[in-house]
């Protein structure tokens, strides 16, 4: 595409480049999203998503970049609005016993005076110094460093992430006194930003040296991570990206 990729990451499978995932800004308003296989010419699906953010909406698009005889370039999907972009937003700061307001229009002011009500009471809930309160965090070892790698990743160089590392991580057992350690919250010196649990395995914190708390319901947490695979076209260039680059 001539174009130099701002951010990369490469998933590998054993020996193996499953793909890799280009973002490169093309304007200040559009981002585009391109998967890739390995190295070679033939593992280039030739297209793309693109994400353009107008005034009122981001309106995602695929682009291909090499369409076939009776085939469009573009193939645009539904925009999503400035208010569901918002909820969305409004969503990881939920808890199943205090969601978050519902907003139908952002013009609405009364809608938008009760959501910005209901989200500085999160953001207390949510935001805050270290507190003296035991929680649970990783031991050294491959699930602390795997998981190091993902939350401190520089996307100013290549991003490796191997699935073989992953699926163990996946199939620990959270239970067992050799995988995680309980420490002071307030007493825990992270190098970079790291993951806890309160004892009550519904809350899930992340530590940086010096800076606050962030702490989030769990349940919440992974439901928004979730939404993201249903954002409009993201499922649609996933399955086409895959299909193309991924030998049968």
């Amino acid at each position: 595409m001539g174009r130099k990729p701002t951010k990369r990451l490469t998933v590998r499978a054993g020996n193996l480049i499953r793909y890799r995932v280009l973002l490169m800004e093309i304007t200040e308003s559009e981002t585009i999203i391109k998967l890739l296989g390995d190295e070679s010419r033939h593992h280039d699906p030739y297209l793309h998503l693109g994400l353009a953010n107008t005034a009122l909406a981001l309106e995602p698009h695929i682009t291909y970049e090499k369409p076939a005889r009776n085939q469009g370039k573009h193939k645009y999907f539904r925009p999503m609005s400035r208010e569901e972009m918002l909820n969305r937003s409004l969503m990881l700061f939920s808890t199943p016993d205090s969601r978050s307001p519902r907003v139908t229009s952002i013009e609405n002011k009364e809608e938008m005076d009760k959501a910005i009500r209901w989200f500085r009471r999160a953001a207390r809930r949510t935001i805050h110094m270290p507190r003296h309160r035991r929680i649970r965090v990783f031991r050294e070892g491959p699930a602390k460093s795997l998981i190091s790698k993902i939350l401190n990743a520089n996307f100013a160089n290549d991003i490796l992430i191997d699935v073989d590392e992953a699926r163990k991580l996946s199939k620990m057992n959270w239970d067992e006194p050799d995988s995680l350690e309980i420490v002071f919250e307030d007493e825990t010196k992270p190098e970079g930003l790291e993951i806890g649990f309160l004892e009550n395995p519904s809350r899930v914190v992340f530590l940086s040296p010096g800076r606050p708390v962030i702490e989030f319901n769990y349940e919440m947490l992974m439901k928004w991570i979730h939404s993201l695979e249903r954002m409009p076209g993201m499922r649609e260039f996933l399955a086409e990206a895959q299909r193309r680059i991924v030998p049968k």
